[in-house]
């Protein structure tokens, strides 16, 4: 196990098809940041709305926040 004082992660994009979730969580499983800071685009939410069928409304919301 390794231990880190801070640990930056950006450009995840969650729900989108490039993805790598599993690979994220092994490497979760090998390290362990006192400070996990998670920066840039975390989640994809045009992803998210092709994918879910999320309504414009929401999608109109989410993109001004």
């Amino acid at each position: 196990m390794l231990e880190c004082a801070a640990l930056f992660i950006s450009e995840l994009h969650l729900v989108s098809n490039q993805c790598e979730a599993r690979e994220l969580s092994a490497f979760f499983k090998l390290i362990r940041p006192q400070l996990l800071d998670l920066v840039g685009d975390v989640i994809d939410l045009r992803a998210t709305r092709l994918n879910a069928g999320m309504s414009e409304r929401f999608w109109r919301e989410a993109s001004s926040a």
